[in-house]
């Protein structure tokens, strides 16, 4: 069975069923979000601060044959009556033969909540994937120096998030520790351009010839990828995320779905 295709037709629902149970301590209680990408380059962010929140538990009690096959050719509104609740909200999200990412809210939906992880997005804009998992791998040696044991590599599909968790803490521990002009991000940058000899900062917007590490996304409100998620572009799938561990970086840039899964890589975490 293609696992994009369960019933013949791209569904990447039962996909991401199956993500959301190898992910499933990952994303305990954490609002789910989707992207959907539309025809003409339209995409569409589905997400509980506008719709019915969706949960990992939910959506991997949802998606079954009945669901599977009923999403072949219908439209939603001509068949909700054979559906549970659960079933239309997850349908909400992940619309039929259409490709979706698989994104998550990091620390919940809304505002200035308490948070218990950061991850901090390694953006390569023209650098190559080699050089930002170098950066990833000694920002993470840094981090458990200076921080936290607790982390995480994430190739995105394209790029790296690197993960930190702790205890829960306020809002207010991000603004102290992780923005402004003397946040602890822009020290380690530099610690690792001198010992890496490869530029990198501690910035938000992508620059050229330069690694930046973002922790911006990491706020409540705010969403990331999930490991194992589709990347997409052009509407087209040229990646996919995973949970980094020995792989290098030529390996990472030609990974599918298939490869993740034969190889043994599509771990629970």
């Amino acid at each position: 069975m293609d696992i994009l295709k369960p019933r013949g037709v791209l569904d990447c629902v039962y996909y991401y069923s199956l993500v959301a149970k190898k992910c499933k301590n990952f994303l305990k209680g954490r609002e789910l979000v989707s992207k959907v990408f539309l025809p003409n380059g339209i995409t569409l962010m589905r997400r509980g601060s506008v719709l019915k929140p969706l949960y990992a538990d939910e959506l991997i009690k949802a998606v079954d044959d009945k669901f599977l096959e009923l999403r072949v050719k219908n439209h939603l509104k001509d068949v909700k009556n054979k559906l549970t609740k659960e079933q239309i909200n997850v349908w909400e999200y992940f619309f039929p033969r259409k490709l979706c990412e698989f994104h998550y809210a990091v620390n919940h939906e809304g505002k200035n909540k308490d948070i218990d992880r950061i991850y901090f997005d390694i953006d390569r804009k023209n650098n190559s994937v080699d050089d930002a998992l170098k950066v990833s791998k000694e920002l993470i040696k840094i981090i458990k120096r200076d921080f936290s044991k607790k982390t995480l590599l994430i190739w995105t599909g394209h790029s790296f998030h690197v993960y930190t968790f702790f205890d829960k803490k306020p809002h207010s521990f991000y603004i102290n520790n992780f923005s402004g002009k003397n946040n602890l991000v822009i020290k380690w940058a530099k610690e690792i351009s001198e010992k890496t000899k490869i530029n990198t900062c501690a910035a938000h917007e992508k620059k050229r010839n330069m690694i930046i590490i973002d922790p911006s996304q990491s706020t409540s409100g705010k969403i990331g990828r999930v490991p194992y998620s589709l990347h997409i572009n052009n509407n087209k799938i040229n990646g996919v995320s995973c949970v980094v561990e020995k792989e290098n970086a030529k390996f990472l840039e030609s990974l599918t779905v298939e490869k993740l899964v034969n190889n043994k890589l599509f771990k629970a975490i």
